[in-house]
């Protein structure tokens, strides 16, 4: 799977890793682990993604399952998945 120059350029990852459907990337101190789910009786995808970092001596988490999206390929997903967490943490984590 092949991230997009522009999402590498804008990610500035400094670590990625993919597996066919799942990946994961480090950036600013966080951890993203992004896993596509087959949907049942479809052929269609979607994604699951958590981010985790430290603050303040403690780990923090931040779990994306309520994505509406499907995707006709796995890697689809799996990118889509990096963007949506790369994007909070560029956005300040909000709520």
């Amino acid at each position: 799977m092949g991230l997009s120059m522009a999402l590498r350029a804008r990610c500035k990852l400094n670590y990625f890793a993919a597996l066919g459907e799942r990946a994961e990337a480090h950036y600013n101190g966080h951890v993203i682990r992004v896993t596509a789910l087959a949907i049942a009786g479809t052929a269609t995808w979607k994604f699951s993604a958590i981010v985790v970092w430290r603050q303040q001596r403690l780990q923090r988490a931040k779990l994306f399952l309520q994505n509406q999206q499907k995707f006709t390929a796995a890697d689809d997903a799996v990118r889509c998945g990096l963007e949506l967490a790369t994007n909070w943490i560029l956005d300040g984590k909000p709520e």
